[in-house]
């Protein structure tokens, strides 16, 4: 397994505003990390997804990313990080679209906490005809 640098941010409700709370690496070749938190209800935790933006930027799960002309959200789905359009985040049954850990030509455009509303809808899609 590849170790990667582990960083967890939460989003506080009550205050409205995005906290980092930890950075977890590991310079040793372990096959799992176990790291137990009580974190009270009015927090959301949000993960480190691995990769960056182009800017070098850190990616975040939630956070919104400008992709192929769409904003999509990133949303930790089935043991990997996907970008999903409004609609979907919500039903695992819907795959989104992987995003490459090397694939750098996104920006970060907002997050989910506090900009909803820049995720696309699937309504801006071509039609089929």
């Amino acid at each position: 397994m590849k170790n990667r640098i582990i960083k967890i941010k939460v989003y506080d409700y009550e205050r409205k505003q995005i906290i980092p709370i930890c950075e977890i690496g590991s310079s040793h070749n372990t096959d799992f990390l176990t790291l137990v938190c009580q974190i009270p209800e009015r927090f959301q935790v949000i993960e480190f997804a691995g990769f960056y933006a182009k800017d070098e930027r850190p990616c975040y799960e939630g956070d919104i990313i400008n992709f192929g002309g769409y904003n999509l959200a990133i949303v930790f789905q089935k043991g990997e990080f996907v970008g999903k359009f409004k609609e979907e985040i919500e039903d695992e049954n819907i795959p989104g679209f992987i995003i490459r850990h090397e694939a750098h030509n996104f920006e970060v455009v907002g997050n989910v906490f506090e900009n909803l509303d820049l995720v696309s809808s699937t309504s801006i899609l071509p039609k089929k005809t």
